[in-house]
């Protein structure tokens, strides 16, 4: 029954961890890194038909230690390959090397930077960026809270299982509230942080409490709430209120916009109406296992998700249907001992003809698993001849000899 214990479950609520994507907390630092796998296409689009020939096996392996990673590309027709190609990049350099089109190992470009400097210093700046945005939104949030505990409270009952919470901001308590507010962010360090370094407008700390009343009636056994009401200036702007027929649907009434709120466990759904079209609607289920978001407008939608099967499984999805078509991404990643497992489904769908481009991979976590590659002989590209060049050019037709690929190439080139 009391105002001031329910605001505090109200900010531990609104604060708590995101706990969806802790399958993959772990410590991988100055650990090499390999992936392998296979990109396939599947269509029934008869333009683009050669994809449902196509495959990549691919590999990669990576030492930000030794500042290198070198990818390998086998391109596959009907699985017999046609071509096996490697990329390296190493410090700030890019190289190409395929003993199928020449016989040395190729300079391609000479960067302006060592990307790896770039990367070590945009993952942990990244890192730090979000456990600091993290940390300054649970803090500001619970500044706002900490500082509406001056409001005005009381509790009443107005039935045997009904309890009414009203907090109030007036002209006896605005000015302490609003002091209280500004100290606690002016004392916070980690906001204080954030708006040094410019990582966020000090304007959205901005606050400037005004006078109102929030009245909240609810269920003392179940804490179900039943109406929700807020005025301001004498004048109730926002309303609240539970369905007579149903406890899960709230009736909204805000100025000249209505609506409805349907809450079932931790399923929120709000659809918004102008007169009785709807307008559009937002979905949002959030627990420990599961957050995904919907949104709804002219029978066209967009939803993310994320899903924790278990400690080390979890699933993403992205989808859109839209009027010109639809896709969805799916991606569930697995962890593995000192690796993990991707799958991943892209199904694009536009005007009744189909694409899906299928990715599945496995990836592990080791000590000095990477040897670095020999380019002492590398030889610039810029630098080749005109009998290299032709070299490289015959070699290739030499592998494409009879493909798919060749034939599609070719009628490409007549058109």
């Amino acid at each position: 029954l009391n105002p001031e214990k329910y605001l505090t479950k109200t900010k531990e609520f609104l604060t708590k961890d995101f706990k969806v994507l802790d399958v993959f907390n772990g410590d991988f630092n100055n650990k090499d890194t390999k992936f392998d796998g296979t990109i396939t296409f599947k269509t029934d689009n008869k333009d683009i038909d050669y994809l449902n020939h196509f495959n990549i096996d691919y590999s990669m392996l990576a030492s930000f230690n030794k500042e290198e990673i070198q990818y390998n590309y086998k391109f596959k027709e009907d699985d017999k390959e046609l071509l096996n190609t490697n990329l390296y990049l190493i410090k700030d350099s890019l190289y190409f090397d395929s003993s199928d089109l020449y016989n040395k190992i190729l300079l391609i470009e000479k960067l302006d930077f060592n990307i790896f400097n770039e990367l070590k210093n945009i993952g942990k700046e990244s890192n730090e960026s979000i456990n600091e945005l993290k940390n300054g939104f649970s803090n500001y949030l619970e500044s706002i809270m900490d500082a509406l505990k001056e409001m005005k409270m009381t509790s009443e009952f107005v039935s045997i299982y009904k309890v009414k919470y009203t907090y109030e901001i007036n002209d006896n308590n605005k000015d302490k509230i609003q002091k209280k507010y500004d100290e606690l962010i002016k004392n916070n360090k980690t906001i204080q942080a954030l708006i040094k370094d410019e990582k966020i407008d000090k304007n959205l700390f901005d606050i400037k409490f005004s006078n109102f009343k929030i009245e909240i009636i609810k269920s003392i056994g179940t804490n179900k709430i039943y109406n929700l009401d807020i005025y301001e200036d004498g004048e109730n702007s926002f309303k609240l209120e539970i369905d007579i027929d149903d406890d899960n649907i709230y009736h909204i009434t805000s100025g000249e916009d209505k609506g409805t709120l349907t809450i079932d466990r931790n399923t929120y759904t709000l659809q918004l109406f102008d007169k009785d079209v709807l307008l559009f609607t937002i979905k949002l289920e959030n627990n420990d296992n599961l957050f995904k978001i919907s949104m709804t407008k002219d029978n066209e939608d967009i939803s993310f998700g994320l899903k924790k099967e278990n400690k080390n499984k979890v699933n993403i999805t992205f989808g859109a249907n839209l009027k010109d078509g639809n896709f969805d991404l799916t991606m569930t990643a697995s962890k593995t001992g000192n690796g993990y497992n991707i799958i991943g489904i892209l199904d694009i769908n536009s005007n009744g003809e189909k694409i899906r481009m299928k990715l599945d991979g496995n990836g592990e976590y080791k000590d000095n698993i990477l040897e670095s590659k020999d380019i002492s002989n590398a030889v610039d590209i810029n630098t080749l001849n005109e009998s290299d060049q032709n070299k490289i050019s015959e070699n290739l037709m030499k592998k494409l000899n009879g493909s798919k690929l060749l034939e599609l190439l070719s009628n490409v080139s007549n058109v």
